[in-house]
């Protein structure tokens, strides 16, 4: 399956109509977003109406969105799918989300929403892919300054659950970069976009 996933936008129309090209190009099956396509909300609609002109899309919310509004106006776009806290297929591929956050290296919230994740993501037969804002911890994805800013929740979920692919953000400086947690890609897609084969 072709993917384009992307993240980090923050209603930037030059960065959106890079986005536009290489997905005209591309023709994925589908889109993956893990947040932050506004600031603070604003232009959060026109982002959102120009994605599902785009195609097929599954989204969280980032920490420049409230899970309530992006959930709120997801809902008016037909090819736009929620997946925070959430679970859906798409082709015999098994997608789960956790948007937000971005500032804690612990989600106490998330690591009980994770093991109703894990557990459906254990009965799927087929691939799987992991949507989140923040990047997991220990990776190239959350190096900053002195130290890892990442998630250790999500790096515990990603260890255990083991998905084919994880995509987050957060960080700009690592946008476009990729590392590994066991056989799981993990991704930082950058607002450019990145085709990703699965």
């Amino acid at each position: 399956m072709k993917l384009v996933a992307f993240v980090d936008l923050h209603a930037d129309g030059r960065r959106l109509k890079q986005l536009r090209m290489l997905v005209q190009r591309e023709k994925p099956s589908l889109l993956l977003c893990a947040g932050d396509i506004s600031v603070f909300e604003q232009g959060l609609g026109e982002m959102l109406f120009a994605i599902n002109q785009m195609g097929k899309a599954v989204i969280v919310h980032g920490n420049h969105e409230s899970e309530e509004r992006m959930a709120d106006l997801a809902g008016f776009f037909e090819d736009i799918s929620f997946v925070h806290n959430g679970f859906i297929v798409h082709e015999n591929v098994a997608i789960v989300g956790h948007g937000g956050g971005g500032f804690d290296t612990r989600d106490r919230s998330f690591e009980r929403t994770g093991k109703k994740l894990h557990r459906a993501l254990a009965k799927h037969k087929g691939k799987s892919i992991f949507i989140m804002h923040a990047p997991p911890y220990g990776t190239a994805l959350d190096a900053i300054m002195d130290g890892h800013r990442g998630s250790k929740s999500y790096r515990e979920f990603i260890e255990k659950a083991q998905p084919d692919l994880a995509i987050c953000g957060h960080f700009h400086e690592h946008a476009g970069k990729e590392d590994r947690i066991g056989k799981t890609r993990v991704i930082n897609p950058g607002p450019r976009g990145m085709v990703i084969e699965l």
